[in-house]
């Protein structure tokens, strides 16, 4: 049995058929800290806009950023270039 994996789909070689058998989950991530705060929180989630949006709120919560002050088009660029899948 052969097994191949394209963009992140799983197949095994079933004389010369290919039958999709698990699509393997990526999870996005990004760290604060790499994102330029003295902070080890690590944002978490299956798309960029669960990223955008936990930064957001840890922002909030964590380092008492007001709504209004985040997700400028700069920071929203900044958080998206170190986003990495795991």
């Amino acid at each position: 049995m052969m097994l191949l994996i394209i963009n992140d789909l799983y197949f095994f070689d079933i004389c010369s058929l290919y039958l999709i058998v698990y699509f393997k989950e990526t999870m996005l991530t990004v760290s604060c800290r790499e994102v330029g705060m003295d902070c080890d929180y690590v944002c978490k989630g299956e798309t960029e806009e669960e990223i955008m949006k936990t930064a957001e709120e840890h922002a909030i919560r964590d380092h008492g950023y007001k709504p209004e002050d985040l997700m400028t088009p700069e920071l929203r660029e900044k958080i998206r270039s170190h986003i990495k899948r795991s």
